[in-house]
């Protein structure tokens, strides 16, 4: 019987590693887990939507709490490539 209750405890204690070790991380923040939602309206903000300015990707987003403001970092295909000349020129 001693035998059975060690190997038990053993197997208990490897699992547990295992979830704070690997698991841990991926259930919680890569899944979101236990993470609340909150409805779009509670935060008293208006949506404004902006049709074809020209721009090809945006790759940076920054929000100001007090306002509500959504800062974009867009720019055009023409744009990226005067600012990384030595990538696009091979």
């Amino acid at each position: 019987m001693v035998g059975i209750s060690s190997s038990l405890v053993l197997a208990v204690a490897t699992v547990a590693m295992f979830f704070q070790l690997f698991l841990k991380t991926l259930v919680f923040e890569t899944f979101g887990y236990g993470r609340s939602l909150d409805a779009f309206g509670k935060f008293n903000v208006t949506c404004e939507k902006v049709e074809k300015v020209g721009l090809d990707g945006c790759v940076d987003m920054w929000l100001h709490s007090e306002s509500g403001l959504l800062y974009l970092v867009c720019s055009d295909s023409t744009s990226r490539r005067d600012w990384f000349p030595t990538y696009f020129s091979s």
